[in-house]
């Protein structure tokens, strides 16, 4: 809602399509009517929001639908992430990010509004993949599984090797990931946990034994970390972190108290 908008045409007729049917929930037979005046724009040249909102006002169609598609065409104008003038082109940006980063701050947002950038974006990057038109990269997921449903984590996580989308997951609370994600994982990088709960999680999906996990884990201190998988054989390896000097946004803030004597 700063300075990155999408619209219909740079994100494509399919992917707007799918995204009112997964993510807004619309309803098959209004898809179906949603098909049908997106077609009509596209032959038109006329494909925009404003364009489809005043055909679906303006056209014939069932009340129950005609509701159905405004209500949804609403909040994708209220998200902030849908205009029709000055848009960002996604497959621009991706291009010219070649061995960059590109971080999308989802700081402030409603989680539905989340959520349905992190989907769009997604399908839009893997849609990118597999028709070529990007070279492989690095998806960090921040507390992403918050945003999305497991059943499409799921089926990334599934294709990410065929379509050369490579997810890394930061978390804090390592039981709030599915248990999927720990049986595909190549690699595990532990930094301090206490919580039984998390080391016992973890534990059991890990390809380590849990006795070591459990005992070497809560003792780490500041700038290390525990690493095991493919890239340390399955061995159980501690590594020095470098300080990060680049993002500052999930700094801890302190407060201090001062107390007079009476």
């Amino acid at each position: 809602g700063e300075n990155m908008f999408l619209d219909i045409p740079g994100l494509g007729k399919e992917l707007f399509i799918n995204l009112m049917e997964t993510i807004m929930g619309l309803p098959s037979s209004s898809v179906w009517e949603l098909r049908r005046i997106l077609d009509s724009l596209e032959n038109r040249n006329m494909l925009s929001l404003k364009s489809l909102w005043n055909e679906i006002v303006c056209g014939r169609i069932n009340d129950l639908v005609k509701e159905a598609l405004l209500r949804r065409i609403t909040v994708l104008r209220e998200s902030g992430l849908f205009r029709d003038s000055d848009a960002t082109d996604l497959n621009k940006v991706f291009k010219e990010t070649l061995n960059k980063a590109l971080v999308i701050n989802l700081k402030g947002l409603p989680k539905s509004f989340r959520q349905l950038i992190v989907e769009t974006v997604l399908n839009k990057t893997v849609r990118m993949l597999e028709n070529g038109e990007i070279k492989p990269l690095f998806l960090f997921a921040e507390e992403a599984q918050s945003y999305l449903d497991e059943k499409a984590w799921e089926d990334y996580i599934t294709r990410m090797r065929h379509i050369g989308l490579s997810v890394v997951f930061i978390t804090n609370e390592p039981d709030s990931l599915m248990s999927f994600v720990y049986r595909q994982a190549d690699n595990c990088f532990i930094f301090n946990l206490v919580n039984e709960n998390d080391l016992n999680y973890i534990s059991k999906m890990s390809k380590i034994d849990a006795e070591s996990l459990i005992s070497l884990v809560p003792t780490l201190p500041i700038g290390k970390c525990l690493a095991f998988g493919n890239i340390t054989g399955n061995i159980p390896i501690m590594l020095n972190i470098r300080r990060e000097n680049v993002f500052g946004t999930g700094e801890t803030r302190k407060v201090l108290l001062a107390v007079p004597r009476s």
